[in-house]
């Protein structure tokens, strides 16, 4: 993501774990294999990512947020 704001210029990337949305069941096509693939760990949601993208952006001008990793604390690695 980047942020233009007057002659300061920040680029930051929050990347994360796994999140619970409906794109696992779109892939999948089946609710009984999402409902297992998110039942294995508390997963983020998305107003956690929200929340993380609000912190990067309300960075102040000197300084900048590169890089984020946000996971949940039980998903295996």
């Amino acid at each position: 993501m980047a942020l233009m704001t007057g002659a300061t210029r920040g680029i930051g990337a929050a990347s994360s774990g796994d999140v619970e949305t409906e794109f696992a069941e779109k892939l999948y096509g089946d609710r009984a294999e999402t409902a297992a693939l998110y039942g294995r760990f508390p997963c983020l949601q998305p107003q956690d990512i929200a929340a993380a993208v609000v912190y990067i952006l309300a960075q102040p001008p000197h300084g900048q947020i590169h890089d984020l990793l946000l996971r949940p604390s039980r998903q295996p690695t």
